[in-house]
């Protein structure tokens, strides 16, 4: 099962494209940034988690979007 970043729905099937509570596009986490290696013809999506991309160091949608923040490693 998937959980949906934006509304915390854990119910979303592993296969689903969209979250079946609020509709948010579901492993939709790309790099903002159009010339990035990974958005070079089918773009590929980043790690739910990702705030910064590891390709060109770029945020990610997620971040920019404000619906995840870097964590804090000790």
């Amino acid at each position: 099962m998937q959980t949906c970043i934006k509304c915390g729905n854990p119910n979303n099937n592993d296969d689903a494209d969209f979250c079946t509570n609020c509709g948010f596009a579901l492993n939709s986490n790309y790099c903002t940034n159009d010339y990035c290696d990974l958005n070079n013809g089918d773009p590929v999506p980043l790690p739910e988690d990702a705030c910064y991309c590891d390709c060109c160091g770029s945020e990610s949608r997620y971040f920019a979007e404000g619906l995840i923040s870097p964590k804090t490693f000790n």
